[in-house]
């Protein structure tokens, strides 16, 4: 009879292969682990890179609505030295907005110390410009009836079709307005001929010009003030200056 040789440890398993077998288990859980985290990697360079993109949209938005408060303003400044008599008796004779049912006053100057509320006015005279009037004013002084002072999208420029327009390829539209108030008398700038003083006077006065991009639908329609594309897509700007216009007779 043969005698069997091999010690009962060598019938076991070899303890080398124990750990092996209980590696595979955890080299799955690191795979997984991988694969999410380079999951969750990706989807957040995705959202980077869309939150990037609207970024970009708000900040030309917010470029383009101070270019437009800023045009509100030069217009303005045209309209002064265009007539200045006649806005000079318009806010001298004409009654303040407000005093009628409907009517909206016009914007107050703030007020540093707000326990004293807002600063009134010096005069509570105002006149309001409105965007299609400044348009009318420039097609009445360049006699051109199809002017516009901000082009459309799609509108043919120098005989081009297709144009973006001045506020791009989005469905935008500009609007601006300006206010005039706190008329009062100021001093001759220097150089004025001393002579001319007893007829002649300048006159201060306080433009705020306000500039709005709206959105629009694709046929260039803004939408409905109170709407929801309209109350997260809209953006305002305001631009305050004091402005010296004249001579004037008295």
């Amino acid at each position: 009879m043969v005698e069997n040789l091999r010690s009962p440890l060598a019938l076991r398993s070899s303890p080398l292969r124990r750990p092996r077998r209980a590696r595979r288990g955890l080299t799955v859980f690191i795979v997984l682990l991988v694969i999410g985290m380079l999951f969750a990697i990706g989807t957040f360079a995705a959202k980077m890179s869309s939150a990037g993109v609207a970024n970009s949209g708000r900040f030309r938005q917010m470029v383009q609505t101070h270019y437009v408060s800023d045009m509100g303003m030069q217009a303005s400044l045209a309209e002064l030295q265009r007539d200045p008599g006649g806005y000079r008796i318009m806010m001298r004779d004409l009654a303040p907005p407000g005093s009628l049912p409907g009517e909206f006053p016009c914007k107050e100057t703030p007020d540093p110390d707000t326990s004293a509320g807002p600063l009134k006015p010096a005069n509570p005279a105002c006149v309001r410009i409105g965007y299609r009037a400044f348009e009318t004013v420039a097609k009445t002084t360049t006699a051109n009836a199809s002017l516009n002072i901000l082009e459309p999208k799609g509108a043919p420029v120098s005989n081009l079709p297709g144009a973006p327009g001045s506020l791009g390829h989005g469905n935008f539209a500009g609007n601006f307005a300006a206010e005039l108030s706190d008329l009062m008398v100021d001093a001759p700038p220097p150089g004025f001929p001393v002579d001319q003083d007893g007829h002649m006077a300048f006159y201060r006065v306080t433009i705020l010009a306000t500039g709005q991009i709206l959105p629009t639908n694709a046929a260039g329609t803004p939408f409905a003030m109170g709407s929801d594309q309209f109350e997260f897509m809209v953006s305002q700007e305001d631009t305050r200056a004091q402005v010296v216009f004249g001579p004037v007779p008295k």
